[in-house]
């Protein structure tokens, strides 16, 4: 099992999806991507709100939604 919060690991998308496992997350970023023409990066987060891994969905560089890994679910 993967260390949502260890900042040395990058997760490969897989990852992600198999930390999650959940199918509303798949069809959730499937969705956004259509919808929106959206790439997502994942990235780390020092910050208070919700330190560890997390997605950015991004269409011309601009932050369109952060999606906060959970084991089983999700927010945003």
């Amino acid at each position: 099992m993967i260390d949502i919060q260890d900042k040395k690991y990058c997760l490969a998308l897989e990852e992600v999806i198999e930390y999650v496992n959940n199918p509303v997350f798949t069809q959730f970023c499937s969705d956004m991507k259509s919808k929106y023409n959206c790439n997502e990066k994942i990235e780390f987060s020092s910050c208070s709100w919700e330190f560890g891994w997390n997605i950015k969905l991004k269409k011309s560089g601009k932050n369109l939604c952060t999606v906060y890994l959970k084991e089983k679910y999700f927010t945003f």
